[in-house]
This record gives C-alpha cells, sequence and structure tokens, in this order.
C-alpha cells in the first residue's frame, strides 16, 4: 500500500515537473518568435546612396525613405502595378497573367499594399518568384501599417527578399489625403507604370498622371466600354503617350527586355503519353509559371510526389524550373 502510494505521489511530482519544462520551452520559443518578428520589422533609414537610381532623378524626392527588410536593388528593372480597390474577375486575372509571366527576368514588382489590384500584384510577384516592393500609404509602424488586413501579407514580401518603404514617420496613420504623396513615388522609382482597372477620378489616374510628369512610360490593360472600373485605362488609350497592354510580352518589350517566344504547344500524343498527373502539371502550366505550393494545392498533389514529376518533364524538355517556379519549356 506505501509503495502504491509513493508511485502515486512520484507519478505527480513527475508530471508536475514535465509541464514546469514544457512550459519554460514553450515560452522561450515564443520569445524567440517575438524576437525575429520584431527583427524583421525593424525600421532603418535609408542612405540616399542606397535609394535606386529614378528615385533620385524625380524633382520632388523625399527628404527621407525609411524601410522594412531588405533594401531594394539600385540598379535593377522597376515596374509599379497599379488598379481598382474593387476589381473585377476580369482585372485579377490580368494582374495574375501578366505579372507571373514576367517570371525568370529581373523585374522588381511595386505597389501600394492595398486591397484589389495592388494586394493581387504582390501577391502574383510572390507566386512567380520576382522581388517585390510596396509602398503602404502610412508609416511603417505594425500598429497603424495600412490596410491592417496585409500585415501577412507584408511580412510575406519582407520574408521573400522585398521591401516596405515609406517617407512618413513610422507613427503616421494611412489617411486619403496623403496617398498622392505616397503615389508620385511609385510612378517615380519604375521604368514603367501599369493600370488596371480605374475609375476615371481615383488614384490609380494621379499614379498615371505623375509617371508622365516624370517622363516614365505609361502601360494600360483596356476593357469593356460598359465597365466603370475600364474607364481610366480606356481614358489614358486616347492619349498618344499609354501603350495598350494585352500580354506580358508587350511588358517586356516596353521595358527593353527581349521577349521569349509564347510556350509551344505539345502535340496531342505526346500528351496522351504522359501519366495523368505529369499531363495534369503540363497543362495547368498553360496559362503561365507557378510556384510549386500552388501547384500541390490545384493538382491535390503531396510535394513530395510533384518534385519527381516536374524533374521527369524537365529532363523531357517540357518544362523548365528557377527556384520554387516551374513554367512550360520554350
Amino acid at each position: 500500500m506505501s509503495y502504491k502510494k509513493d508511485h502515486d505521489e512520484w507519478d505527480k511530482f513527475s508530471r508536475k515537473f514535465e509541464d514546469i519544462v514544457q512550459s519554460k520551452i514553450d515560452h522561450a520559443a515564443n520569445q524567440r518568435h517575438l524576437s525575429q518578428i520584431k527583427t524583421m520589422h525593424k525600421i532603418f533609414e535609408l542612405n540616399r546612396e542606397e535609394w535606386p537610381e529614378l528615385l533620385l532623378q524625380i524633382n520632388d524626392p523625399p527628404k527621407r525613405l525609411y524601410c522594412i527588410g531588405t533594401p531594394p536593388p539600385q540598379k535593377a528593372v522597376y515596374l509599379t502595378v497599379i488598379g481598382s480597390r474593387t476589381p473585377t474577375d476580369y482585372g485579377c486575372d490580368c494582374v495574375h497573367n501578366l505579372v507571373t509571366g514576367l517570371a525568370g527576368y529581373p523585374i522588381v514588382i511595386v505597389s501600394g499594399l492595398a486591397t484589389g489590384i495592388d494586394g493581387f500584384a504582390h501577391e502574383a510577384a510572390l507566386e512567380a518568384g520576382l522581388k517585390t516592393i510596396s509602398f503602404p500609404g502610412s508609416g511603417l509602424d505594425r500598429n497603424v501599417l495600412y490596410p491592417p488586413e496585409h500585415h501577412d501579407l507584408a511580412d510575406r514580401i519582407v520574408n521573400a527578399g522585398g521591401c516596405l518603404l515609406s517617407e512618413f514617420e513610422h507613427n503616421q496613420i494611412g489617411y486619403y489625403y496623403i496617398f498622392p504623396q505616397r503615389n508620385r513615388l511609385m510612378a517615380g522609382i519604375s521604368r514603367a507604370t501599369l493600370i488596371i482597372e480605374g475609375r476615371i477620378k481615383s488614384g490609380s489616374l494621379i499614379t498615371t498622371k505623375q509617371a508622365f510628369d516624370y517622363n516614365r512610360s505609361v502601360l494600360a490593360v483596356p476593357g469593356s466600354i460598359y465597365n466603370p472600373l475600364s474607364a481610366g485605362p480606356n481614358m489614358l488609350l486616347h492619349t498618344p503617350s499609354a501603350l495598350a497592354v494585352s500580354s506580358s510580352k508587350d511588358i517586356l518589350e516596353e521595358l527593353g527586355f527581349e521577349a521569349i517566344e509564347p510556350v509551344p504547344k505539345i502535340s496531342p500524343e505526346r500528351l496522351a503519353a504522359l501519366d495523368p498527373s505529369s499531363r495534369q502539371i503540363i497543362q495547368a502550366l498553360e496559362t503561365g509559371s507557378m510556384n510549386k505550393d500552388n501547384l500541390c494545392r490545384e493538382l491535390s498533389l503531396p510535394m513530395v510526389e510533384l518534385n519527381p514529376l516536374v524533374s521527369f518533364l524537365e529532363i523531357d524538355g517540357l518544362v523548365k524550373t528557377n527556384g520554387n517556379v516551374v513554367r512550360r519549356a520554350r
């Protein structure tokens, strides 16, 4: 009886001790996580020597520029992508296909972190393995970073080697009247600004005017004459200075790149000779490049099965990989 009592007491003590140890381990892990977040969101001021070249050339540059993440490359080719905060399905498809179609080129995608086209542009850039940077319409302090629903997106931009930039003081709240001031930096940093849906009187049209003023290229995606969100791009295309965009090839040529020929069609016989999973991969890549995580989700395949399939397709000359991004071979 005494032995059983002693054993029970020891068992209780042991469980209590294990709980204490586990609690300390969890606390230490949580502190490390908080420390990583704090480090990742450290705000610092960029020296003017670190600013991208074109931003130094505008006639109203910022007095200072704050940054979170990896400082933007100075000599990269920047493309600003803007548009409606409430895009149609057409607009969403356009931003995804146009941006992912730039995969593999040394292009940095710039946008404003807002909901709508801005957010989709950042997402498409991350999917394509392109560096992307954001000019949020606020200061960079986590408590005011705008919009709050895109804090996770901001984290992923930074984690992928991009950054957040702002000339505003860290605690500046996002107000509508500071957006045009922010927009001039988005227009000024880039060689070209691409607008995908936007009303006649919208912030996106202000940004394109600023791009014209800085002697930058303005690209516009034409849309339905019945869609008020296409009124802005359609109006711009009545001017001699704006370029109509219907493919990634149009963007590449305007940015000075030699556009690669379109993806060749695979003969029905060769497609039929593939196993069903490989055939699904090829079909999923018809509209552009995709990262492996999205391929896994779309095809309901675990990564351990996808990787060897992609490797065999690459050996057969049907696909190309660039890091985590897969595209059809050209």
